[in-house]
């Protein structure tokens, strides 16, 4: 999918050529998109829409209002990035998350090249696989599943490579460690009885951990 990302103009686009078939996995994704940020619309932490529709060639446009450096790019530009940084970055997006999850949605791509450096916080992108929980079979391990992804960029971020949760869990020290172990033992060992109140014990631990972190208990 062609995908323009312009500093410039302050914002981002996604275009599908005309003649592409509304069920093709890309042009439903732009849909979906759409959908989700309209669901999403009054979280700051969530992309703005500026422009939806056809335009006279007969192309889908998206447009967005978040366009700024990717977290790949921002990185190598940065060199080696600290401990305390790696933090920042993840509260913003555990934020990000624990907000998008109470309004009903999972983001369902949460990976390196779909998080944003923007007016000094980070953010996520690209909402193409975002989906209603009520439309998982199995809402709770789709949340886990957010989590699991986000953990994994800290790994791609302070050890240049993906690893899975145990892997991560044995390499991290300190509140990192807490927070991948604190993911993996809800995907492994929390019994869902209750699907409410699973998904309320899971977001009262996501809050509990931020507001201790963005205290500065790290």
């Amino acid at each position: 999918m062609p995908i323009y990302n312009q500093k410039r103009c302050r914002f981002e686009g996604k275009l599908i050529p005309k003649g592409v078939s509304r069920k093709d996995t890309e042009i439903s994704q732009v849909y979906r998109e759409i959908s989700a940020l309209h669901g999403l619309d009054d979280l700051s932490c969530v992309p703005t829409i500026l422009f939806e529709g056809y335009i006279k060639e007969g192309f889908l446009v998206l447009l967005t209002d978040f366009a700024r450096q990717p977290l790949e790019s921002w990185i190598s530009d940065n060199g080696n990035i600290s401990d305390y940084t790696i933090f920042q970055i993840i509260l913003d997006l555990l934020l990000c998350l624990e907000k998008i999850h109470a309004r009903g949605y999972t983001h369902g791509d949460v990976a390196i090249r779909n998080v944003i450096h923007r007016n000094g916080h980070f953010y996520l992108i690209d909402f193409g696989l975002a989906t209603l929980l009520q439309l998982h079979s199995d809402p709770c391990q789709a949340i886990i599943q957010d989590y699991c992804e986000l953990c994994q960029i800290i790994g791609i971020i302070k050890f240049g490579e993906k690893m899975s949760i145990s892997e991560l869990i044995g390499k991290f020290e300190g509140e990192l460690k807490s927070l991948v172990a604190f993911v993996e033992d809800a995907s492994i060992r929390w019994k869902i009885t209750d699907e409410g109140k699973w998904l309320e014990k899971f977001g009262a631990k996501v809050k509990q951990f931020y507001e201790r972190s963005s205290e500065g208990q790290i």
